[in-house]
């Protein structure tokens, strides 16, 4: 049994740590309970784990060298430059003190970034934006005095092929791209419209050719053609956006998207290698391919890898990878390394 007094003018709100909808409500005191009271009796607030953990790092001697060609993002717990509870003042202390390189990603304004160079710790271009009206943010970024330090826009988290363009812009785009091909329009009518089609003069057949639907498999080549172009359009959606982002935010932004490999473990070329070969995105990269997935072996999980790799090495990209959100430390890791310079 013990009584724990507690009294800060910022407390922690519960949510620390916690994956929550909303942002935290209530000041919280959080404890680390032992599974097996057999093994220890102790109940530790986080506040004093924190300080246990910076009495640790104190004894191991200096803060090593900072990574130079390795960038850690951590999604599990917050940096506050402002207003800080006690708790965030030490985690941001343990991370200092372990050489973590990458405070920029938290920061808001101006104000943080002055509040990173007093710690010590160099500003990285590391700050991540989405996809969607990137001329507001880059806006509102450069008010706030960030935007110089963006690296990053995340297209999306686990995402699969999802076309923008209306169906009758898909049908278009299809019908063009076969044409040029030199396509028979009678090889992809659909079964149920073959007799109509077969009525009408040759360059009015095209009408009834339509990209998205069932794709039947006695049509072979509509099966294939269709199948693939509907990465290829994918792409080209994508590779809009990266331009809008190159637009607007600093030179050397990169575009990527957390790709899972589930259920099949298997990284389909039309979706890991040719949309970065393209121009789609200009950043492979996946943070579940190392532990959430059913992999069946060592070396299941590193033909994902291989595959990133093969992606980022048409355009000499860098490439990410790292632990889904939830783990401490997901990374990304810049492939493009001087030679000469170190691991």
């Amino acid at each position: 049994m013990r009584r724990v007094a507690v009294s800060d003018i910022h407390p922690t709100h519960i949510g620390y740590s916690t994956w929550l909808a909303a942002p935290p409500k209530l000041p919280t005191l959080g404890l680390m309970i032992p599974v097996d009271p057999s093994k220890s009796e102790r109940i530790w607030t986080l506040e004093e784990a924190a300080e246990q953990q910076l009495e640790w790092i104190s004894s191991y001697g200096p803060t090593p060298e900072q990574p130079r060609y390795i960038w850690f993002i951590s999604h599990q717990s917050r940096v506050n430059f402002k207003r800080p509870t006690q708790l965030q003042r030490m985690h941001t202390e343990i991370v200092r003190r372990l050489g973590y390189n990458n405070l920029t990603y938290y920061a808001g304004d101006a104000e943080d970034i002055a509040a990173i160079k007093a710690l010590g710790v160099e500003p990285l271009r590391a700050k991540i934006v989405g996809r969607n009206d990137p001329e507001t943010v880059a806006e509102n970024m450069k008010r706030a005095g960030t935007w110089e330090y963006v690296r990053l826009a995340n297209f999306g988290d686990e995402i699969d092929i999802a076309l923008r363009a209306t169906p009758e812009e898909q049908d278009a785009a299809f019908v063009a791209y076969l044409k040029d091909a030199g396509f028979d329009p009678m090889d992809f009518v659909r079964p149920v419209d073959e007799q109509a089609a077969t009525a009408l003069p040759g360059e009015q057949r095209w009408q009834f050719v339509h990209l998205g639907g069932p794709l039947p498999p006695e049509k072979p080549k509509l099966f294939y053609e269709a199948a693939v172009f509907r990465y290829r359009l994918w792409t080209r959606e994508m590779a809009e956006s990266t331009r809008e982002i190159e637009a607007y935010f600093p030179p050397g932004t990169l575009t990527g998207s957390n790709y899972s490999p589930h259920l099949s473990v298997w990284p389909d070329v039309r979706k890991w290698i040719n949309m970065f070969r393209d121009g789609g995105m200009t950043m492979p990269w996946s943070e579940d391919w190392w532990w959430q997935v059913p992999e069946a072996s060592p070396q299941a999980y590193g033909y994902l890898l291989d595959a990133l790799r093969h992606a980022a090495d048409y355009h000499n990209a860098p490439s990410c990878s790292g632990g889904a959100w939830g783990k401490l430390t997901p990374h990304e890791l810049l492939r493009a390394r001087p030679p000469g310079k170190g691991h």
